[in-house]
């Protein structure tokens, strides 16, 4: 290092910079700067600046959100023991540059100034120890929490209210305040499906794999479309999703009771010229099959907890409960049944003008200002990796395992995270 160093001529400060590798208890003053400190010490007499850039997960895939004030806490701790050591401030007389400050920026009035605040008598090799207050410590640790505390409720608060709309906080609490029995008591795995940030990606995955049904994609261009009201679209589908999987099942049943109204309204010709209904019980079943397929897919890559075989079956045999209720005919109750299932509709799906208009509107331009672009561009790019090889080509949409295997997939990691972790913000 001192080969390398251009001397305390040349510069005012130095800085030392590492990469922490983390753990399950986070990282610490000693393991990351300790050894750099000592060598940079070792040809130097300036200041040093410590920089880093603290995870908010540790390398055992915790999620761990408190390490930046744990990281503060214990740089800010080690400097303001006793025991641990002290703050050096360089006391150097004479300096070039020193005779261009005003007397009290001179690195000696620093100096003295340091030693009549604190009453240190200065070590040997012309170092001054300014000591941290204690007080500081506690003080930054409580101030730093509060602000990520602030900046984790507005991340959630804004999401839920584009996923929910202008009623979601009144909704929210029927839903989850009301009493009485459940389709799907505490514990169901839909609840652990549904109630999961993995939903984002696994929704935008239903859409594009629904729009491949001629009769569906028509039922959506005709009677309601992506680009009139997506956000009104997206709000009705969670909110039906949240009322029938979390609420009682008295607003369960009014639930599906308004939908089979609304759906007994969607008819008419799709462009091969064949009538369509939404209320068609076929019609429905692929809808919810391309629903489920896409939620377990999204859970199972990206949601907190992967589910079992036998819980991916719970998952399917739950879901039918409510796609009997909206009029689907033999539901599939396994996953082996939704596979099959899907595999017999192959045969119906098409590569139409609307679908791929759809998918157009929503991986290249979605109703989103610039800045929300980012995250959403990251969401879609997950849904797209999680899409079937022949599903893509009728969308005209491109496979590049390589990319989705490394950039698409740790991007969805990080995004769906972001999102669990905002959406569970106390207060």
């Amino acid at each position: 290092m001192g080969e390398d160093y251009p001397g305390d001529a040349s510069v005012d400060w130095v800085g030392a910079s590492v990469q922490l590798r983390t753990s399950s208890t986070g990282p610490s003053y000693a393991a990351s700067f300790a050894k750099t400190v000592t060598a940079l010490g070792a040809v130097t007499d300036e200041p040093i600046l410590l920089a880093e850039t603290a995870a908010a997960q540790t390398d055992l895939g915790v999620d761990r959100t408190d390490l930046k004030v744990a990281w503060i806490e214990n740089v800010l701790g080690h400097f303001a023991s006793d025991r641990r050591g002290r703050v050096p401030v360089r006391q150097r007389r004479g300096s070039r540059r020193d005779q261009h400050r005003p007397p009290g920026l001179r690195r000696g009035g620093a100096a003295r100034l340091s030693r009549r605040s604190t009453g240190n008598a200065s070590p040997p090799g012309g170092h001054t120890w300014q000591m941290v207050p204690s007080l500081v410590t506690s003080s930054l640790s409580h101030s730093l929490g509060s602000v990520v505390g602030d900046v984790r409720r507005s991340i959630g608060d804004n999401i839920f209210a584009r996923v929910a709309g202008p009623d979601g906080p009144v909704r929210h609490e029927r839903i989850h305040g009301s009493t009485g029995p459940r389709w799907f008591e505490e514990g169901a795995v839909i609840r652990k499906v549904h109630g999961d940030a993995s939903m984002f990606v696994g929704g935008i995955r239903a859409l594009l794999l629904q729009s491949l049904h001629p009769h569906a994609m028509a039922g959506v261009m005709d009677h309601s479309g992506f680009e009139g009201d997506p956000w009104g679209r997206l709000q009705r589908t969670s909110y039906f999703l949240a009322v029938t999987t979390f609420g009682t099942a008295r607003d369960a049943e009014q639930m599906v009771a308004a939908v089979r109204r609304v759906h007994e309204t969607v008819v008419g010709k799709a462009p091969d010229g064949r009538p369509y209904a939404a209320s068609d019980p076929h019609l429905l079943r692929w809808v919810h099959d391309a629903e489920l397929d896409s939620f377990l897919a999204a859970y199972q890559r990206y949601g907190a907890e992967p589910l079992d075989a036998a819980e991916r079956d719970a998952y399917v045999a739950q879901a039918a409960r409510v796609a009997e209720a909206l009029g689907v005919d033999d539901p599939p109750r396994s996953e082996a049944e939704l596979r099959a299932q899907l595999a017999a509709y192959r045969p119906e799906l098409r590569s139409t003008v609307g679908a791929r208009k759809t998918a157009r509107f929503l991986l290249v331009n979605p109703p989103l200002a610039g800045a929300a672009r980012v995250p959403y561009s990251g969401l879609a790019a997950s849904a797209v990796a999680l899409m079937p090889v022949w599903a893509r080509r009728k969308l005209l949409l491109p496979y590049l395992p390589v990319t989705e295997a490394v950039v698409v997939r740790a991007t969805g990691v990080a995004l769906t995270r972001t999102i669990r972790w905002a959406m569970v913000a106390p207060g």
